[in-house]
């Protein structure tokens, strides 16, 4: 595990390992690592390495080079077994936002599963042509307006409640 430097935010990124999810328990659904591990080698500022830079500015390519395997020594995405390469932005995430990720995860996916037969009868009725429809919310049961492209297909929808469904395929 990660041990903190005394009175910094840096880590001694040497020290790290992951438990490869031996562990069992409370399991970070974004990561699939187990708790103790995220806290432990995740960073708040990391994005997908399709990104050019993390959320603190760092230009992955420039900061960590661009050989094979890169990817696996990026602190904030750092895989067991390869050496990490240091970072001077690195700001590991809390238990607390690593549980607050997944409970947003968590809220999406429960949102779409119930929202996708609505998309899908949506899409198949329109038969390709442009189309408008109001349908009740699967989040809240107030009316939610559909429109349909026929130029691309894609849906969008809003929901009449504030703060509920919002979205654009």
């Amino acid at each position: 595990m990660a041990k903190r430097k005394s009175g910094s935010s840096r880590y001694d990124v040497s020290t790290w390992t992951r438990c490869g999810n031996k562990k069992t328990g409370y399991r970070s659904k974004t990561t699939q690592l187990c708790i103790d591990c995220c806290v432990v080698t995740e960073c708040v500022h990391g994005t997908s390495l399709m990104e050019d830079q993390c959320k603190a500015g760092v230009v992955y390519a420039i900061q960590f080079g661009t050989e094979p395997g890169m990817s696996w020594r990026v602190p904030c995405r750092y895989i067991a077994g390869a050496e990490p390469i240091p970072c001077p932005h690195m700001q590991l995430v809390t238990r607390e936002q690593c549980e607050a990720e997944d409970a947003e995860s968590e809220r999406i996916s429960v949102t779409m599963d119930k929202l996708l037969p609505i998309l899908i009868k949506f899409k198949a009725d329109s038969k390709g042509q442009s189309a408008r429809t109001t349908v009740p919310c699967p989040m809240c049961a107030s009316d939610m307006k559909l429109t349909h492209s026929g130029y691309n297909g894609h849906v969008s929808g809003i929901c009449a409640t504030e703060n509920c469904l919002r979205f654009i395929e």
